[in-house]
């Protein structure tokens, strides 16, 4: 099991590094890096928000607040 994770990350780390070597795909990987950001953030934003806003017990601001800084 162990070797296959080791092996696993071997490939995925060779096709990283070829991806990046031709700049033609820096494009693709920009678009894609922005849209797994905002993907994360559309799922964990609402929980966290309402964690800050409603559960927070020396509340200093509220969640919309502190992402604008």
């Amino acid at each position: 099991q162990m070797l296959d994770e080791v092996r696993h990350m071997a490939n995925g780390y060779a096709t990283l590094v070829t991806v990046l070597s031709d700049d033609r795909n820096l494009p693709y990987i920009q678009e894609a890096l922005d849209k797994s950001f905002w993907r994360g953030h559309i799922f964990i934003d609402p929980f966290l928000g309402t964690l800050t806003d409603y559960f927070s017990v020396n509340r200093i601001g509220s969640y919309k607040e502190m992402w604008r800084q």
